[in-house]
């Protein structure tokens, strides 16, 4: 499910945008990019989601960490609750499966 999610976020993403090079078509959202972005990016969101509530009832039922970077995450959330919580989390670790282009444009 994760890497059907990963690959279709990049797909969207490398699809070449003509608003990108023509800034009068970008209003009109000819190629449909918006609109599927947004639902691989929802997609992506709430199945992170999903891996973090699953973590942490696995942290509270008292069982063995992991030990891994959602693990850290967690840890991290623990010792310094205010201003990391549980969506700064899923960005973190979009931003980790994702493929950033610094010369894409943000749509």
């Amino acid at each position: 499910e994760f890497q059907n999610a990963v690959k279709t976020i990049m797909k969207v993403d490398g699809k070449m945008n003509f608003g990108d090079y023509f800034p009068w078509l970008k209003k009109f959202h000819l190629q449909g990019i918006r609109k599927d972005a947004k639902s691989a990016y929802g997609w992506l969101d709430k199945l992170c989601e999903k891996f973090i509530m699953q973590r942490m009832s696995h942290r509270e039922s008292n069982l063995p960490p992991h030990g891994d970077l959602l693990d850290s995450f967690l840890d991290f959330r623990q010792d310094n609750p205010v201003g990391f919580d549980v969506n700064l989390i899923k960005v973190l670790l979009m931003l980790c499966f994702h493929p950033f282009n610094p010369y894409q444009s943000l749509r």
